[in-house]
């Protein structure tokens, strides 16, 4: 008769369009903040070798 998947209607299915929604709003957030940490890096790799070719290669001791 019905034919419905009641687990649709659950808040906690995995299939529900507000759960599917979240985990796609994760997902993108969390590759957003990946990107930012490799390009950080990188912006410091950069910045290193730049102060190591001004220095003159040698070693910087405090």
């Amino acid at each position: 008769m019905g034919g419905g998947d009641l687990n649709l209607k659950k808040s906690w299915h995995p299939q529900t369009l507000r759960n599917v929604e979240k985990v796609w709003k994760a997902e993108q957030k969390h590759e957003a903040e990946r990107k930012k940490i490799e390009e950080l890096q990188r912006e410091l790799r950069e910045e290193r070798a730049r102060e190591e070719r001004h220095s003159g290669g040698e070693s910087v001791e405090g």
